[in-house]
Parts: structure tokens; sequence; C-alpha cells
């Protein structure tokens, strides 16, 4: 009686679906089950009941979808799944009904199930809250990305004339599975194309920076042991960030980006910073390189805010080399720099050049003294005049540690 009252048209809409509701997580009642397949299917009824239809079939299906079970013989009687499978596929049924039906099938790893979300994913007609839950079901918060998800995923991803809202999704949906070698390939060179727009990369950047980057950094917190142990996904991820922030022909935001990205705050953990900054002074990252041309700024046309240059002059504190030693010098005698950049840079020599003079650079040490004594013979009028008085303190301080 009750399956009569279900399909009876001539019974309030209200009380069909509140029969729906009671019938809600049937399991082997195969009568139950086409009554409310049937429902569903039907176009003629309204769409709050087709909801609640497909809402009390999904803990059935929930059942069936587990791979492998309902392609046994005789495990799925009342045609649940290729219900489903007919629902999603028919373009001109309720495109609220489909996404709910495609949202009932989150983190399934059933291939069926799987290939027709990567239909509608990949489907540039579909709607693009259809398309938009293919992704939250294909790479669900929780739970494993199928493989052929994953492909689908990042084939999206790479098409610069699909949405950029659904791309957008899609560099937040890899949240913790970048890495993939596949993922951390594709993301690179959408962060390496200058034809994306700049919130693509930017978005991008900020998923290998939190999935990589920091997260081997946090690694190292915890774990004392060399540079090696940074992953080599992170030592592509930091050659990345090295070509943009070397690259003066950027785009302005996205250069900044990741001249931050390379100089992190380790809040005074030495060791710390010693190992990042030794990952990216070997050959293959010369992420090093490129943040000594950033500082310099030399026939830059567009050189970056100089509070950056700054910070970069101030991360390189502890980080020894004649290399920096070098552009250092350089900074702190071109009258053109800013500065308060220069006087970064002269304490920057001081505490790790000339304080440490005996220590393992003294051909940097060396040219930071004659440097100073070079800037100290000079006059200087506001800044400069200031600049040069903190250079003469520091040779004087140099001359009672050698004296």
């Amino acid at each position: 009686a009750l399956l009569r009252a279900l399909r009876d048209r001539s019974l309030g809409a209200a009380l069909r679906q509140r029969l729906a509701r009671a019938l809600s997580g049937t399991r082997e009642q195969t009568r139950e089950q086409l009554a409310l397949v049937s429902v569903m299917e039907d176009k003629a009824e309204p769409l709050a009941l087709r909801r609640q239809a497909l809402e009390s079939l999904r803990s059935a299906f929930e059942r069936l979808a587990r791979p492998g079970v309902y392609y046994a013989s005789g495990a799925d009687p009342a045609g649940l799944a290729s219900a489903f499978h007919r629902v999603l596929r028919d373009k001109d049924d309720d495109a609220v009904l489909r996404t709910d039906l495609a949202e009932a099938w989150s983190g399934t790893q059933g291939s069926l199930e799987v290939q027709a979300l990567i239909r509608v994913l990949e489907d540039k007609t579909e709607r693009q809250s259809l398309r938009s839950q293919a992704v939250r079901s294909l790479a669900p918060d929780l739970g494993d990305v199928p493989a052929a998800g994953l492909e689908a995923l990042l084939r999206v991803l790479a098409d610069k004339d699909d949405c950029k809202d659904l791309r957008l999704q899609i560099v937040n949906s890899l949240s913790g599975r970048s890495r993939v070698v596949e993922a951390v390939e594709s993301l690179i060179r959408v962060l390496s194309d200058k034809a994306e727009g700049a919130d693509v990369r930017l978005h991008v950047l900020h998923r290998l920076c939190q999935d990589y980057v920091l997260a081997d950094l946090s690694d190292f917190m915890f774990i004392f042991d060399d540079p090696g142990d940074f992953s080599d996904g992170s030592r592509e991820v930091l050659r990345a960030l090295g070509r943009v922030s070397g690259d003066r022909s950027e785009d302005p935001e996205v250069r900044t980006k990741a001249i931050e990205s390379l100089t992190p705050d380790f809040q005074g953990d030495h060791f710390l910073k010693e190992a990042f900054f030794g990952v990216l002074r070997e050959r293959g990252v010369a992420g090093e390189e490129a943040l000594l041309r950033v500082l310099v700024a030399e026939d830059d046309p567009a050189p970056v805010d100089v509070g950056l240059r700054i910070w970069i002059a101030e991360s390189f504190s502890g980080v020894k080399g004649d290399a920096v030693a070098a552009a250092l010098i350089q900074v702190l005698e071109d009258e053109s720099q800013d500065v308060e950049l220069r006087r970064r840079a002269l304490r920057t020599l001081h505490k790790d050049y000339v304080a440490d003079y005996f220590e393992d650079f003294p051909d940097a040490a060396d040219a930071a003294l004659r440097a100073f004594e070079a800037l100290a013979g000079g006059g200087g009028h506001g800044g400069d005049a200031l600049l040069i008085e903190e250079v003469r303190d520091c040779l004087e301080e140099a001359d009672e540690m050698f004296y």
C-alpha cells in the first residue's frame, strides 16, 4: 500500500516525499528499491520528490559501489547502478538531480563511476556546478584519488581555455596530493607558463609551497639530518621558483610571491635555515643565484620592492659564501641603492665576515674590509652620512678585535 501511494500522483507531493524518506536505507528490499528508482528516473515527478528518492537510495548504492561488488551476478537486482548511470548521462535531465547523483559517488573507487564522473568533468558543455561536483567527487577531502581521476583533473588543469574557477578548484583539490610525480610536473608547467593568468599561477605557487617546501621544512624541525632529506619534488619546486624569481620579464605579483617563498621566516632556527639555503645553493636548483640577482638588481628595469630586497639581505645573514659576500659588497658600494638596503648589507657583511674574520671566508672578509675602508674615507649627507658613521663603527670594532 505504501509503495502504491508513493507512485500515486493524486496524493500531495509532500506526503509522497515523506514516504520516500521513510524508505531511506532500504538494502535488500528489491521492491522498495525499484519503486524509488522509478520515481527518481521519472522526469514528470516533482524535483524535490526525485531528489528524496535518490537520497533514500544512497546507502544501498554506496554498499554496491565498492569495487567489484555489483558486477557480480545478482548483486544489484533493482538495477541501481544502471539507473544512476542513465540519469547522469542524460544531459536533458535536471542539473540539480544530476549534481546530487555525482555527489553520491564522492570518493568512489568503482571504475564505471569514475569514468562517468570523468566524462562529466571533461565535457565543457555541462553546467559548471555539475563539473565542480565531479571534481569534489573525484578528489574528496578524505580518501584517495583514483589514478584515472587524477589524470583527468590534470588534463583539465592543463587546458588554459577551460573555466578558470574550475581549474582553481582543481589546484585546491590537490592539497596534500600534489606529491605525485605527474601532479607536481603538471603544476610546475602551469606555474612556468607566462601565458597563464596571474591568479591561476599564484594558486599553483601556493599549493606547491604548501605541499613541498613548507612540508619538507616542517619535517626538518623534527628530523635533524643533512639537506639530502629534502625531497626531489621540493628541489624541482625550488628550481621553478628560482626561475620565476630571477626572470625580470615575469608578472610582478608572481615574481614577488616566488621570492617570498624562497626566503621564509625561520624564526631564528639557524639549522633549518642552513639546510634550506644549502638546497638553494645546489647547482641543479640555483635558487641562491636567483635571489642574489634580485638583491643586486643590476640593470633591472623593474626591480622588486626595496623592502623585499632588504629582507633578502637579512635572510642571507648566517648563510656564508663568497658569492653572497660579493653581492652584499656590490650593494654596499653602489650609491644609487636605497640607503636602508645598503645598511642591511653592511650589517650582514660585518656579522658574517668581518666579525668572523678567522672563519671560513678570509677572502670575502678582506674584500668587505676594503669596502668598509673606502666608504669610511668618504663624505656623505643625510642617510649616506649615517651609513658612513655606521661603517666607521664597524671598523673601530674590527680594530679592537684585531689589535
